[in-house]
């Protein structure tokens, strides 16, 4: 086994601070490839709204935040391109296991309002759907 010690002053001239804007640059590209992600989820998502009725399952959480909202944005692109009616449903279902920590049940029921609070009052659209499932 080898161990290699480095102490920081031997980093210092190791490190280019020369060019500070070079990590701006990099989160600006790192935007740029996310939004032509979530763009391309959208158009996916697209494509199979127009035949389905998508009914999306979230935990509020990142993974299924995002999942959530390429969904809205592809009803909302629908609806504007008069492909989709503007009363097509988008259903969302949240299960509660009755056994996770109460903060993270409080999270879901704020969420839960916002969401149907935005599909109300920002896009004016009342057939957002939020069952939740509760297993016994």
């Amino acid at each position: 086994m080898t161990a290699i010690n480095v102490f920081p002053s031997q980093l210092i001239d190791a490190i280019d601070v020369s060019n500070a804007t070079s990590g701006k640059d990099m989160v600006i590209q790192q935007e740029r490839e996310a939004y032509a992600l979530f763009n391309e989820a959208v158009s996916n998502v697209k494509i199979i709204m127009m035949f389905y009725t998508c009914v999306v399952a979230t935990s509020f959480g990142k993974d299924s935040t995002v999942v959530m909202l390429v969904a809205i944005q592809a009803l909302r692109e629908l609806i504007a391109e008069g492909k989709l009616p503007a009363d097509h449903p988008l259903v969302f279902t949240n299960i509660d296991t009755k056994v996770e920590n109460h903060l993270v049940q409080m999270l879901s029921y704020y969420e839960q309002d916002r969401v149907a609070k935005f599909a109300t009052e920002a896009v004016s659209y009342t057939h957002l759907t939020l069952p939740t499932i509760y297993s016994v």
